[in-house]
């Protein structure tokens, strides 16, 4: 089910790290990456990534050595995407801080980041270091940011039952052998695995926060959104996508569509054109695509006009495509 997306064995020694930190940029959120203070800067570098798609939420499982991770307001500025971040320790420790605490999570742990905010996580042992990491839009889970923002930083460890519950799924769909046999995974099938996680990260984020039952009604809801924007996600190239194309294929109203994501606060339309900019800018930062016109990757996600393109990216990321392509900080 999970994809290769990096191995350093693939990749000269000299070369490893400056690719690591390109993909990391790419598939989680963008951090400053370097080896400063760890025990392991002269030694050479190791690190492997697998990742999945479950709709709108993002699985990895990744394996590296020692390395300092700096999430910078620059770096926020310069691009948010909103999302949540779960990462499940499985081997190795991992030391967090975000200015007002100082922690240190160990295997079987689940340890929250938030997009938004700044944060430092160092892996400093002489070891390689690997977690599962779920990247959640915050707008799947239907909690006050201000509720979830404090969990962020805080360990939760595997003796909480729900803690231990999702655990074991994430490790269950992570592993190898999961999607063998006969009968492939479907798209559909992916997002209501999405849907899955989704609704166990909710439930898990309720019980610390001791939230009212009644929120955990909405993940039925959540469920025909994951696979609302997962098709939306798979016809962005598609240039003639309307709402009521949307809508007939999930075998629903127009007006249950749209009423569906005004309560996201954001429309059909300004979601998809929201998710072709972002298609934009993770094209901007692919190296093989660094030959690319700003213009001819603009075209290709349903910007046709260069001057609308630029307005609208500029709107979304505070800097125009071109200026964006050279930021420092976009690219590590």
């Amino acid at each position: 089910m999970l994809r290769p997306v990096f191995d350093g064995a693939d990749i000269s020694a000299s070369e490893r790290f400056s690719a690591w930190s390109e993909t990391c940029a790419r598939q989680l959120t963008a951090t400053h990456l370097d080896r400063v203070g760890c025990a392991e800067a002269t030694r050479e570098f190791h690190a492997t990534l697998r990742a999945a798609e479950l709709g709108p939420i993002q699985l990895a499982d990744l394996s590296y050595g020692s390395l300092r991770a700096r999430r910078t307001p620059r770096l926020i500025r310069a691009h948010d995407p909103e999302t949540y971040q779960l990462a499940l320790v499985r081997t190795g420790r991992q030391h967090f801080t975000d200015g007002s605490r100082d922690v240190v999570v160990g295997p079987g742990s689940l340890l929250l980041y938030d997009s938004a905010q700044p944060f430092t996580a160092h892996v400093p042992e002489d070891i390689q270091y690997s977690s599962l990491v779920v990247g959640i839009p915050r707008k799947l889970l239907p909690l006050p940011e201000q509720r979830i923002r404090p969990l962020a930083g805080t360990p939760v460890h595997g003796n909480d039952p729900m803690a231990r519950l999702l655990c074991r799924f994430l490790d269950g769909i992570a592993a190898p052998e999961f999607a063998r046999g006969p009968d492939p995974l479907t798209g559909t099938d992916s997002v209501r695995l999405g849907g899955i996680v989704a609704d166990l990260t909710l439930a898990l984020l309720a019980r610390r926060l001791g939230e009212d039952e009644r929120l955990l009604a909405a993940p039925q809801r959540d469920t025909l959104l994951l696979r609302i924007r997962s098709y939306i996600e798979r016809h962005l190239d598609d240039h003639a996508l309307t709402p009521a194309d949307i809508a007939s294929a999930h075998h629903i109203s127009l007006r249950y569509l749209h009423r569906l994501f005004e309560e996201q606060e954001m429309s059909v339309a300004a979601w998809i054109r929201a998710r072709r900019l972002e298609r934009c800018r993770r094209d901007l930062l692919a190296p093989e695509l660094a030959a690319h016109p700003v213009g001819a990757i603009a075209a290709r996600w349903g910007f046709p006009r260069p001057a609308d393109f630029s307005r609208a990216f500029r709107r979304a990321y505070g800097v125009s495509p071109r200026e964006y392509r050279r930021l420092p900080g976009a690219q590590s």
